[in-house]
C-alpha cells in the first residue's frame, strides 16, 4: 500500500469529521460505508481505509492543481 504520512492520515480524518452525519460511502462492490464506519477504517488504517485516503488525496492534489 502506498505510504501516507502521520499528517496526511490527520489532515483526511479532520476532513472526513467535517462531512454531514448522513453521508454515505461505496467504493466500487464494497460498502456503503456511513461516516462512523469510513472513519474507523481511516483509524484502522485497512484496506478500505487505504482507498479512501487515497481517494481524499487525489482529490486535494486536482484542487492544489486547478
Amino acid at each position: 500500500m502506498t505510504d501516507i504520512s502521520k499528517d496526511e492520515w490527520e489532515l483526511i480524518t479532520a476532513r472526513i469529521k467535517q462531512m454531514p452525519s448522513h453521508i454515505v460511502l461505496s467504493i466500487g462492490g464494497d460498502g456503503p460505508f456511513n461516516k462512523e464506519q469510513i472513519l474507523e477504517h481511516i483509524e484502522q488504517k485497512d484496506r478500505i481505509g487505504y482507498m479512501i485516503a487515497q481517494m481524499e488525496l487525489a482529490y486535494l492534489k486536482a484542487l492544489k492543481n486547478l
